[in-house]
């Protein structure tokens, strides 16, 4: 059996400025049946799902937490604007 680790989920490794992660995927459908883009407010022919996610050392280990993260819907090119860096 193969273990995966949970930061391989995401769509980048983490700098030692940027500890945010995110990983982003279609939801298969329009703003018609999930709403409007939560960035613009505007529809959206094809919505997408963004996880944001924030790494920290568990003894060596980096690990993911998703404590105080925000996970949007809404366009691709909006989702990838909204991703912010370490504070």
């Amino acid at each position: 059996m193969t273990t995966q680790r949970a930061i391989d989920h995401f769509e980048h490794a983490p700098t030692e400025t940027d500890r945010y992660v995110y990983r982003i995927g279609t939801t298969g459908h329009s703003s018609a049946r999930l709403g409007v883009c939560e960035v613009c407010g505007e529809h959206a022919t094809e919505v997408f799902f963004q996880v944001e996610g924030m790494t920290f050392d568990n003894d060596g280990v980096i690990a993911v937490t998703h404590y105080e993260c925000t996970n949007l819907f809404g366009h691709r090119e909006c989702l990838l604007k909204s991703r912010k860096s370490s504070r």
